[in-house]
This record gives structure tokens, C-alpha cells and sequence, in this order.
């Protein structure tokens, strides 16, 4: 476990954790006693964690922070790379949709100076390198990689004018893209 003690505002605040939520949990609670805290906070916790859904099961007070800049950053460097890594899980969150479990046809993204789209019928969900023309589209340039790791719902990225959508786009990218709640483990900021 890795911490920033302040001793100005008596606050700990966990920075990286791991291992069991309550072992976590028993390791942090026993710090805060040792030097007095008055505050633990957990910095970066995945909302969907362990850890998160055991804090929340108590007392506590949850924010979640986004930077449209100076926060991480992500690139998406080979868009059919990125999709065939992403296979197993977009073929489980389209069996979880019954509206794209019926759906069938080519959803074309295109990114920054590349493109690639998926193929979906009869169950099965492909990447295809060299897509061909689809009136099914999602246009990100370099924010499409927001759309891959579920940044935001797909909606609130039309609504800030950063991807746009054309045909099923969408509905398909709500089922297939959701907002994960993406969390950056705290070294991944050095």
C-alpha cells in the first residue's frame, strides 16, 4: 500500500492499494488510527472495485473527477489492434443486448489517418482491417480512443461534438461501448 500523509489537515490518503478490499481496508483503517487522521482517502479507486463497493457499503463521500486536458492521456495507435484485444469483451456486451444481438451488418470507426470496422452477424463479431463503405459509422479521430475505454458515455461524446455517429451508430456504440468508469492507477501518471 502506498500513502500521503498530510499532517496539516491530519488526512491520509491511499494512493495505490492492493490485495483483498478488506485487507486494504483493515491496513488503511489501522494507519488512520497510528497517526491520528481525522480523513482516509482513496485516490483513484476503480468505481466498480472491490474496494469502492466495499467503502460504499459504509460511510462515505464519493467524487468523480474528469480533465478534457492535462489529465491521462490515450492514443489509439492501431485501431484493428485495439478492436481484436477488445473482441472477448464487445461479443459479451453485445450478447447483453438484445437490440445488437438482432443487429447485423458492418459498423465502420474511423479514427486519427486510420479506420476499421466490425462485422457483426449470426452471433459473431469480427474485425475487419480494410472496411468498406457502411452507412454505419462512428467518426473520432483522435478521440475515438475515449469511445474503445468507455472515457464517457458515447452520447456525451456526440454532445461535445468529439464523435459522430451516422445510421446505427449510436445504438450500437451505447451497447458496445459503454462508460466504464476508467481508472489510472496512480503510477501510471509518471
Amino acid at each position: 500500500m502506498a500513502v500521503a500523509w498530510d499532517a496539516w489537515e491530519a488526512r491520509l490518503t491511499v494512493l495505490e492499494e492492493a490485495g483483498p478490499a478488506g485487507e486494504a481496508l483493515a491496513a488503511a483503517s489501522w494507519l488512520a488510527r497510528e497517526w491520528g487522521a481525522r480523513e482516509v482517502h482513496f485516490d483513484t479507486l476503480p468505481p466498480a472495485g472491490p474496494l469502492a463497493t466495499l467503502l460504499r457499503a459504509g460511510v462515505c463521500r464519493e467524487t468523480t473527477e474528469r480533465s478534457s486536458a492535462g489529465g491521462p492521456m490515450i492514443a489509439c495507435v492501431s485501431l484493428a489492434g485495439m478492436l481484436r484485444g477488445l473482441l472477448p469483451e464487445l461479443a459479451e456486451r453485445r450478447r447483453q443486448s438484445p437490440w445488437a444481438v438482432a443487429w447485423s451488418g458492418a459498423l465502420r470507426l474511423e479514427g486519427d489517418r486510420q479506420a476499421a470496422a466490425l462485422v457483426l452477424r449470426k452471433g459473431q463479431i469480427e474485425v475487419q482491417e480494410k472496411p468498406s463503405a457502411t452507412p454505419h459509422r462512428i467518426a473520432g479521430g483522435v478521440h475515438l480512443a475515449q469511445l474503445l475505454i468507455g472515457e464517457c458515455a458515447p452520447a456525451e461524446l456526440a454532445a461535445r461534438g468529439t464523435v459522430r455517429f451516422s445510421g446505427d451508430a449510436a445504438p450500437l456504440a451505447a451497447a458496445l461501448f459503454p462508460d466504464t468508469h476508467p481508472a489510472w492507477a496512480r503510477l501510471d501518471y509518471y
